[in-house]
């Protein structure tokens, strides 16, 4: 042996068939998954992955034994020809649904790891965890966890909320065990939290037409999930995908979705699906942070996002032909963005980066001043408008979700809507 200790995955055909689903055509990842090595990279992965608390610190431990966190760690091959690769080394038998360039990239590794272990419910796969030799490593993943802990998470909390077609509201959020919910306002007052289930991650994309809800979220090794409801839920179907941060914004334009998430590196991609299926992702460049915020009117997109410098960026695209990025305005902004396009005028919403929410206003006469609309609230916001009246829907610094209400005049925060654990 070397200094890896090599173990042989073997898990049921069922099994695999399962955990992983995979659709033609999407690019397999995006760019390298951290600037981090070792222990620390294996955090930030085994993190985007899914990976939390003390599930978190055992698949540290196990990479550590198993390869000491070396992404590009390969082995001798194993008597029956097969090789185990990459951070987690997973054995060869798992190709298919995973490939040799899949296992080699770090972030894509710790997607299968986070399948093969049942989300982190069982390690019996690896020799390593069976005869104990990852205990030794308990304490340096402890370490790195502490160190991933100590810094902002990839992941923002955050609100899709939508205004239906019978006057309801639908407030969609993800709590901090990654559970997908779901609170509806009728003419009665606001009904129970609806659990909807996931091990997703984030801001949720919510799109509606014709009475179906499509939700989209970021889940394991950072890739697109989506949920649809159409009558009834029909629970999370993988995408593609990998290395996706933040959050995810979804339009459904001329019965196409398009779908915009930010990677791990800060480029913008977009996704869309037509009568022939999924696309490929196209990358729209900058160098952005947080969940875009996304209008489109007349055959026009405009994507707006935080720049890494905190100022607020711009994308156009007029009848397919994207412009480059340029800055607004605006400092100090972080998490995610929320945008709406009525009556001529852009409405921008932006959280700083002390809990305060502005909105920037563009009109004929150009773009005005932010306006400073209080609060101490998180992440990306959920925004609805119809009849003249903007609702404004926000993560606390309690982790319940709270109001705000623009009728002519704003109104101040509420926690009328409530619930808990929603802040991560």
């Amino acid at each position: 042996m070397t200094k890896y200790s090599y173990h042989r995955l073997r898990r049921a055909a069922a099994l695999i068939a399962v955990a992983v689903l995979t659709i033609a055509g999407l690019v397999a990842t995006s760019p390298a998954a951290s600037a981090a090595v070792g222990s620390d990279l294996c955090a930030q992965v085994g993190y985007n992955a899914g990976f939390r608390d003390d599930s978190l610190v055992t698949a540290v431990a196990v990479a550590l034994a198993e390869s000491g966190c070396d992404p590009s760690a390969v082995s001798p091959r194993n008597s029956d020809g097969s090789v185990d690769r990459g951070l987690w080394q997973i054995n060869s038998v798992h190709i298919p649904p995973y490939t040799v360039d899949c296992l080699l990239d770090a972030q894509c590794n710790a997607g299968a790891a986070w399948d093969i272990s049942g989300q982190g419910s069982t390690w019996q796969p690896w020799t390593t965890y069976n005869n104990g030799a990852y205990r030794q490593f308990l304490d340096e993943a402890r370490a790195a966890v502490g160190r991933l802990q100590s810094t902002a998470p990839g992941y923002l909390p955050g609100i899709s909320a939508v205004y239906d077609a019978a006057g309801a509201y639908h407030v969609f959020a993800i709590n901090k065990d990654g559970t997908l919910y779901q609170r509806i306002h009728t003419d009665d007052g606001w009904g129970a939290f609806q659990n909807l289930g996931g091990t997703v991650h984030g801001t949720p994309g919510v799109t509606y037409h014709d009475g179906r809800y499509d939700v989209f979220a970021i889940g394991g090794g950072g890739a697109l999930y989506q949920q649809i409801y159409d009558g009834s839920w029909h629970g999370w179907t993988k995408i593609g995908g990998s290395n996706l941060t933040g959050g995810v914004e979804a339009l459904y334009v001329n019965g196409a979705y398009h779908v915009f998430a930010i990677n791990n590196d800060g480029t913008l991609y977009q996704l869309i699906h037509t009568a022939d299926g999924w696309g490929d992702w196209q990358n729209l460049g900058g160098n952005l942070k947080g969940v875009p915020g996304i209008t489109y009117h007349d055959n026009r997109y405009d994507v707006f996002a935080a720049g890494s410098d905190g100022v607020l960026q711009q994308r156009t695209a007029e009848d397919g032909t994207w412009s480059g990025w340029h800055s607004v305005s605006g400092s100090n902004l972080t998490g995610g963005v929320n945008a709406l396009y009525i009556d001529g005028n852009y409405h921008i919403f932006a959280i700083n980066n002390d809990g305060t929410l502005y909105q920037l206003i563009h009109n004929t006469d150009g773009w005005g001043s932010w306006q400073n609309l209080n609060g101490v609230v998180h992440g990306t916001l959920g925004i609805t408008y119809h009849g003249g009246r903007y609702d404004v829907f926000a993560v606390g610094g309690t982790g319940g979700i709270y109001q705000q209400t623009y009728d002519g005049t704003w109104h101040g925060w509420s926690a009328t809507v409530g619930g808990s654990n929603f802040l991560y």
